[in-house]
């Protein structure tokens, strides 16, 4: 790394991906200037010391590694806006991420994630938050309190409830809760969801154009939108007066019969 930070003494960003690397090269944290290092698809174990040194750091991708834990060196990655930790071998998220107080992106999906931090309020400026295709059975009450967070893809885990909070959350404008087991709660998150001013897309449904009654058409072909994306499209269709047709093809989608305000029964369908 001497001859690289001789050549270019101001180097920002450094792409090693793909290079079957088990540890960084020697001299990493010479470079100071660095914003950007991405080490996708290696084969690390953990996170190279090395990165904590690189104080100006912003972006730190370790997607598709072998990283089974974060360790607590982690928040001294104080500029940290994002970080990519998908595809490795994690089975929490712990509490020491809280203190990345810049951090804005946080992706972490396809992993064995079993919990999250009770604090996630914490991370004051998280905008985007991916942990789909996991082992999360809850997520913290606080999650609803975030208060610049716009994305939440929860996709592919074990929950069983969803805080109702977060369905009111004024910042959020996408949300995804596909692939969970919600059971009776799918009803009371969709009216949330219904309700709200601010979602956009919530499990691949366009709630912002229907609600704004933009649509003539609604595209769901293979699109698993689920139970609680199917309350939302019954919920929405009547702001959706200019709606002529809807493409339903080769999806599994709910059927819903519901009666006064939030009584109802399903039946499930394949079109």
């Amino acid at each position: 790394m001497a001859q690289v930070k001789a050549a270019v003494p101001g180097l920002m960003e450094l792409d090693l991906r793909s290079n079957a690397l088990d540890a960084v090269p020697a001299g990493l944290q010479e470079l100071a200037s660095l914003r950007v290092v991405r080490l996708n698809y290696n084969k690390l174990q953990t996170v190279p010391p090395e990165i904590y040194l690189l104080e100006r750091l912003q972006v730190l991708e370790l997607s598709g590694n072998l990283i089974e834990s974060l360790p607590e060196e982690m928040e001294d990655l104080v500029r940290l806006r994002e970080l990519d930790i998908s595809g490795n071998k994690l089975t929490s998220i712990p509490d020491h991420i809280l203190g990345l107080e810049s951090l804005q992106t946080l992706v972490a999906e396809n992993n064995a994630i079993e919990s999250l931090p009770e604090d996630m309020h914490l991370l004051k400026s998280l905008m985007r938050f991916d942990v789909s295709t996991n082992k999360i059975t809850r997520l913290p009450l606080s999650m609803g309190a975030l208060p610049k967070l716009q994305s939440i893809d929860v996709s592919s885990n074990s929950l069983k409830t969803i805080p109702a909070t977060l369905g009111r959350c004024k910042s959020i404008r996408q949300m995804d809760v596909r692939y969970n087991d919600l059971g009776e709660g799918s009803a009371v998150l969709a009216e949330a969801v219904s309700k709200s001013q601010q979602i956009e897309t919530f499990c691949r449904v366009p709630v912002k154009q229907m609600r704004d009654d933009a649509l003539t058409t609604l595209d769901l072909s293979y699109k698993s939108i689920g139970a609680c994306g199917a309350m939302v499209v019954a919920h929405l269709l009547e702001f959706s007066k200019s709606l002529k047709s809807a493409n339903l093809a080769l999806m599994q989608i709910l059927i819903i019969d519901y009666h006064d305000s939030c009584n109802y029964t399903f039946a499930k369908i394949l079109i």
